[in-house]
Parts: structure tokens; sequence; C-alpha cells
């Protein structure tokens, strides 16, 4: 799933209060694999909730995926879905309809307090995730695809989808929180191995009260759970102080401590009182390359950068579509409605050095609409080149001239604007230090081809109602995929999905073969990865081809670990997925 976030949440560093400091040097751990030590730059009050189907940012996150198991895991070498040590499922299968999946789980897992993990922790988590009155990170899509559950032994459930889709398991990787033993025996004789999933499902309806899950709606508790089933378990929470993980022989194991007031994350790292970084500032990373004794791990992050362009005539918006389902005439943009227009701005803008200004290099050029790490991203798939020239032999063809040799150029026989138009168009944007430099260095380059790009700055709330409205010429945004990264996106260059105040299409991009590709890749016989990868990759041909956004760049991600941490082997996206094995030699 695709989310347009704001800037800040990516790159603002908020000072916490002061507090103690553990170090893998204490006694807490003798002779033993010493304490992981990373520092949260955000500040106490970002920690949020430790209930994993409640945790909403990457502060909480990083604690709760060493607490919880997942339902489905993710071979962090392939990023496809596979049976892990932090996850409950073995196998699945789909039923010969689709529209059912069943989960076979381990057994060998138990909660904290001694209970095993099964197939009844599944359902509660499920039903917390459906139920509009606990409103976890997961309620939306849950609901979008899933419309039962029926644990069938303690080792097996089954889920009935509203559709037959690939991207089901993306759906059903959720975390697991364990269920009231009350609500344990309830649904242990409540279901059976031979009905129907649907009909068992209505059936609990009647079963479990109504309001069952709103007095677990207050989100107090959930700062200190008592019972988990990762590889630490909890040792204490002090909101402003850090938070102790401990082994299951009472070792500290980790600790995600609160920066003391006037540090930051990097001196604290390279003082050796942390031994884990994540994402420091971009301009520190070069210090910790240059550091002696520090293991470094950098490749592209889940953020990335482009800019939608309005191919639709922007004073006439509406759907793609009318309540028929039959294609209306959006008209088309004056400037953007012509694809060799497109190209040439995308060949306008010379991304590396957009990259080198906002991120200090820090970036990864984007060719089309997949993150290099995705197992579905082509590789052979180059991105366009900066070429000004050829961009401005594009906006000649196109009909734009620079008559009034002013430097701006004014339309002669284009395609879709009035004679005597300015290539002109606004570029809005939430305001912030990285965005900023790129839409001052953009304005700057399209210049040079007679281009305006006048930048308007806005709060991020009065974007996403404009770009929801359809009434925009261009905007830059910054895209978040969620991990394991799902290229599905229907919703963004779907036709279906052009839908004023409610579709991400807002662009009003439509190409019949990109619907059925979308199509044809939701339902592959059997989700092979590499029959859908195909598929995915001619899609990212067909998107840099037409054009629908200018393609930037991803935010690279970086990891640091002091020399002395024996086992740091991460992947993309994933730096800890085998973070039980590190040993703190130092």
């Amino acid at each position: 799933m695709r989310r347009l976030y704001q800037l800040g949440v990516l790159l603002a560093l908020i000072i916490g209060l002061a507090g103690p400091l553990p170090t893998a040097a204490q006694d807490d751990d003798p002779g033993g694999r010493g304490a992981i030590i990373t520092a949260n730059p955000y500040g106490a009050e970002t920690l949020g909730s430790l209930n994993p189907l409640r945790c909403g940012n990457t502060v909480c996150r990083r604690v709760t995926d060493l607490l919880y198991p997942w339902l489905i895991g993710v071979d962090p070498a392939t990023g496809h879905f596979a049976p892990t040590s932090d996850s409950l499922a073995l196998t699945w299968d789909m039923a010969a309809d689709g529209l059912t999946i069943t989960v076979h789980l381990r057994d060998d897992m138990q909660w904290t307090d001694g209970d095993p993990v099964t197939a009844y922790d599944v359902f509660f988590s499920y039903l917390a995730n459906a139920s509009e009155d606990y409103r976890s990170i997961y309620t939306d899509r849950v609901n979008a695809l899933i419309v039962g559950a029926a644990p069938l032994d303690a080792q097996t459930i089954a889920f009935a989808l509203a559709e037959a889709t690939c991207t089901a398991l993306d759906v059903l990787r959720f975390p697991i929180i364990p269920a009231d033993p009350e609500f344990v025996t309830l649904a242990a004789n409540s279901f059976n191995a031979s009905d129907a999933v649907p009909t068992q499902f209505a059936r609990w309806q009647g079963v479990l009260p109504d309001d069952y899950f709103v007095d677990m709606s207050d989100p107090a508790p959930e700062r200190d759970p008592l019972v988990t089933a990762g590889i630490f378990e909890v040792d204490r929470v002090q909101p402003l102080d850090y938070v102790r993980l401990v082994r299951e022989d009472g070792t500290l194991g980790f600790a995600y401590i609160d920066l003391p007031s006037g540090q930051n994350t990097v001196d604290l790292f390279l003082a050796g009182e942390t031994n884990l970084l994540l994402d420091p500032p971009f301009n520190r990373r070069g210090d910790l390359r240059a550091a002696d004794g520090i293991q470094v791990y950098e490749s592209p992050g889940l953020y990335w950068l482009g800019i939608n362009l309005n191919l639709a005539d922007p004073t006439e918006p509406q759907n793609a579509v009318d309540e028929n389902g039959d294609p209306l005439d959006q008209g088309y943009h004056p400037i953007f409605g012509d694809g060799r227009v497109r190209r040439a701005i995308q060949q306008g803008i010379d991304v590396p050095a957009l990259i080198e200004a906002s991120l200090l290099g820090n970036g990864t050029i984007m060719p089309s609409n997949t993150l290099p790490t995705s197992w579905a991203y082509d590789p052979d798939l180059a991105p366009i080149d900066y070429d000004p020239m050829a961009a401005a032999r594009l906006l000649e063809a196109a009909g734009w001239k620079d008559v009034d040799n002013i430097g701006i150029r004014s339309c002669v026989t284009c395609d879709h604007a009035r004679k005597g138009t300015r290539l002109s168009f606004d570029l809005i944007y939430v305001s912030s230090s990285v965005n900023d430099s790129v839409v001052n260095l953009i304005e700057q380059q399209l210049r040079m081809i007679g281009v305006q790009a006048s930048p308007q700055a806005m709060s991020f709330t009065e974007m996403q109602t404009r770009a929801a409205q359809q009434r925009y010429d261009a905007y830059l945004s910054w895209w978040v995929d969620d991990y394991p990264l799902n290229p599905d996106q229907t919703a963004l260059f779907a036709s279906q999905s052009d839908i004023l105040d409610e579709g991400l299409n807002t662009g009003s991009y439509a190409n019949p073969r990109v619907d059925e590709l979308l199509a044809q890749a939701h339902n592959v016989p059997g989700c092979d990865y590499e029959a859908r990868a195909d598929l995915y990759h001619e899609i990212q041909a067909i998107l840099q081809d037409d054009q629908p956004f200018i393609w930037l760049f991803a935010a690279n991600d970086m990891i640091a670990v002091q020399g002395g941490v024996a086992g740091f082997a991460p992947y993309p996206h994933t730096p800890l997925w085998n973070v039980n094995a590190w040993v703190i030699t130092e």
C-alpha cells in the first residue's frame, strides 16, 4: 500500500528529555551476548503504543517487532512471503476459487505467561483489526478484503476473501496479540473444520458482544505490555526514560533510550554510548562512513519522491467514468496533456543534482514507479537521462517556442493550449528544507529549457485537498511503500482509481494496457512471483514511457553498528531481521 506522506514524518528530529544510559558493558549480561543500545531521536512523546496493532510510527515499531510475532513471514533476502522465526504461518493454501485462504500455524511458540500462541490468538487479532471500535492501523485494508475468518483448530485458521487476489498475503501480514483466556475458550467451542467459513463467521456474529472491543480502545495500558511472544520481553518502560527489553534468561538484550539534553544520535553513537544507529541525518552520514570500527549498511529506503502531473483539464475535474461505468471526456491539461511535454520536463530535470542538493547524495534515482529494492523491480529499465538539449527539441516539436525571446516558451502550434499561452505551471508542495531545495533547483533547471515552474508552498492538508479535487497542475510529494513491498499500484495508476475526492489517480492517467496488466498481476495463477514480476516490468516500462509522473528518487536508508557487533547482516527495510543472533563483543 502506498501512502502520501508529509516530509516531516521522514526528517523531523525532536530532542527528547534526559535519561540514564544503559551500556553493553553493564553487569546485566555477564559473559553473554551483550545489549543492543540505540537512541530515539524523536523524543519520548513519540513512542506511541506498544500494541503492534495500534503502533503507527517507526519509533514504536522498532520495539514491537521484537515483542510480537507476525502471522505471515517474509524472507528478508527476497522479499517473498515465507515462514520465518518471527512468524506463525508455516504454510497456506488457496481454495480453487481463490476466495478462501487457509493458514497452518507452528505449534512451538509461547506467550510469556506460558500459554501457547494459537489460531485463537490470530482470530482475536483479526477481529481487533476488523473492529471499527478498536481502529487498529490495519482496519481499513483488512476490512477491504477479508469478510470473515474461522479458527478451525488450534493450529489452523481460514479467511474468507471478498475477491481472489495475489495481494491477500499482504493483507494477512499483521502482528498477533494475545487473546483473553475466556475468548479462547469461547472461540474453541464455536468453530469446526467442516462448515464453510462465511457460515461459521456469520454464526459467530451472534456469539461475541457487539461492544466487545470498545473497552480495549483505551491506549493507556498499551505503553507497558505484560504478555508478549517475541525474541525479547519487556523489563520496563519508562515513558520519559527508555524502553528496556530482556532475553529469556533475564539479561538485558535491547534498550531504546531517549537522547540526553543537548546531544545527538550520531555523536552519542561515535562516542560508544550506543551501538546501533538507524537512519542518521544526511549531513552526518559522511562522518560515519569515515569513522574507524563502524559497520555501515545503505540501501534505497521506502520513501520516494515524484511529481504527479495532472493530465486532464483542471478547470473541469470529473471522474474517469459515469455512474454506468462509461468513460467520460476529461479534456486535456493545456501543458501536460501532451506526452512530449511531459517527457521534455523529465529530461530537463537533473535528478542526480537534486539528490545531491536535497539529500547530500543519499538517494537513488527512480527509473519509474517501483523501488529498486522490490522483487518486482526491473533492473534493465534505465532511468531517463538528463538531456536539456533533447528536451528543448521535444518542446519545439510540440509547438512551444520562445517567440518573444524572454526565455519562457509560448504556444505557437501546441496541441491543447490557446496560442500565446506561456509554458508555465504551478508546482505545489509542502515546504521543508528538502522540498525547498528540490523545487528551487527544479525551477532553475526547467527555466534553462524555457519552462516556468512556479513553486507554491502550502500545508499538507491543503495540498491533499487540491490533489483530491484534481484542481492542480503538478504537485511534488513523498510517497512511502509498506514492507514487504507490494508492487500493486492499482490505486495510483488504474483508470478505475480516478475518482474525485476518493481515488489516488488524481492525475487522471488512463492506459487500457496498464489496466489490463494490473488486473492480470492481481490474479496470476498460483501467484507465481516470476510471472507477476514480468507483468510489473511491462507496467514500469509503460509508465516510464507515458510519464504520468516525473520520476525522481528514493531517499536512502543507513544503518550503522559498532565494529564489535558480530552477526550484523542487514537486508533492505529489515536491518534487525536476525538481531537475536547478534553478539556484542566490545
